[in-house]
């Protein structure tokens, strides 16, 4: 079925390179087509698991990120079965507030912004680690779905909501 669809995506292109409306000459068309079928047969690519050394409290020292609020492990079980893992910062609040973090982040480099976030809000404050990063599960950098971390957002403040009622 990929070959199936991958021979449609290079006839289309033979067809719009091929067109009068470029200025591109048959040989040109000719040229790019030949490139897109070499394309076509790349195998998909393949991750590895990426590495994640030991932090010491020397190199959290080293990279100034100490953690000087305490926090607690929180985790959220996601419509698909996957674990999602934060660090809640606790307040006596029915307010939560959500940090997320960037590309190649975790919840870790957020330990004092939570903290003084909590104390400025006194609202209790999550740091997640998105699918695929931190301590959460999920594969590195592949989500299944393009809304797959709106998804993920949805699951857990429903799950909060839940908690906050009890």
């Amino acid at each position: 079925m990929i070959h199936l669809i991958r021979l449609v995506i290079a006839l289309v292109i033979f067809i719009l390179t091929s067109t009068k409306l470029t200025s591109q000459t048959h040989s040109d068309s000719i040229r790019v087509l030949t490139e897109a079928l070499k394309m076509i047969q790349y195998p998909e690519p393949e991750f590895e698991k990426p590495f994640l050394p030991e932090i010491t409290q020397k190199s959290i020292e080293d990279m100034g990120f100490d953690q000087p609020y305490s926090s607690e492990v929180v985790s959220f079980k996601m419509r698909d079965g996957v674990q999602i893992h934060g660090q809640n910062y606790m307040h006596d609040s029915k307010r939560t507030i959500l940090l997320l973090h960037g590309t190649l982040a975790t919840s870790f480099t957020y330990n004092k912004m939570s903290g003084l976030l909590r104390e400025a809000t006194q609202a209790n404050v999550i740091a997640l680690d998105l699918r695929g990063h931190g301590q959460s599960g999920g594969a590195p950098g592949d989500v299944t779905t393009l809304n797959q971390y709106a998804e993920d957002l949805d699951d857990i403040i429903s799950n909060i909501k839940k908690r906050q009622t009890k």
